[in-house]
């Protein structure tokens, strides 16, 4: 049971949808703004960075651009609606109540089509 214990991580949900966003002024070295975004992110749960990164993510508009992320991503759009774009692929929107996974070397652009909340996890 002990490996059991070591696995668990402490979920705040209340901090989903009460908690004020910090702004973020840095992005990940794989991450490129594109346009003005504002956006924030907030830690939830697991280590800073990497596999089991539990965070709230948001942007007002714009977005970024993703050289190959180090790790597979899922997330769920709270609100809003994102634009997932492969780099040589076809679009697709994400709205609220839906969610996405994208793999290990994922390399594309998303937009915030309009504001966005997204909770995501590093797999």
């Amino acid at each position: 049971m002990a490996a059991v214990t070591e696995s668990l991580l402490a979920f705040n949900s209340a901090l989903v949808s009460t908690a004020e966003i910090p702004v973020s002024t840095e992005a990940p070295t794989h991450v490129h703004p594109f346009g003005t975004p504002t956006f924030g992110l907030l830690h939830l749960a697991g280590p800073e960075d990497g596999a089991g990164f539990v965070a709230i993510w948001t942007a007002d508009r714009d977005g970024f651009d993703y050289q190959p992320i180090p790790e597979p991503e899922a997330a769920f759009v709270l609100e809003g609606v994102l634009r997932l774009t492969p780099t040589g692929g076809e679009s697709v929107d994400v709205s609220a109540g839906q969610g996405y996974r994208l793999p290990e070397g994922w390399q594309g652009r998303i937009e915030a089509i309009e504001p966005v909340k997204k909770v995501y996890f590093l797999l």
